[in-house]
């Protein structure tokens, strides 16, 4: 996952993050997964993660145990460009718990 991240007079920096996913549920009507993140594989930044925002980069790493749809395409590496207001909670993509069932064909 890919967010460009605001920072004021510089140049806009970013953050890319891989997880390891569990896939929870498959729509295919939708063509997306339901997966799991269960841990940060490895993160990236543009400038020195010191010099970032620490509430973005412990956001990121918060994302660990959360759920999310994915495009069936993540499943062949492809990087998601989100919106930074995804880290902050302000447009809704990151759940705590997985949606109730029937939003989701559940895989055996």
């Amino acid at each position: 996952m890919h967010w460009r991240l605001a920072d004021g007079e510089r140049e806009a920096a970013w953050a890319r993050a891989a997880f390891v996913v569990q896939v929870e549920a498959l729509d295919h009507a939708r063509n997306r997964l339901l997966c799991k993140l269960v841990e940060i594989a490895s993160l990236r930044t543009s400038h020195p993660p010191e010099s970032l925002d620490p509430t973005v980069l412990g956001s990121i790493k918060g994302l660990a145990g959360r759920y999310a749809y994915l495009p069936e395409e993540a499943a062949n590496g492809v990087t998601l460009h989100l919106k930074a207001a995804t880290l902050t909670g302000a447009l809704n993509y990151f759940f705590e718990e997985p949606p109730p069932e029937g939003n989701a064909s559940v895989t055996g």
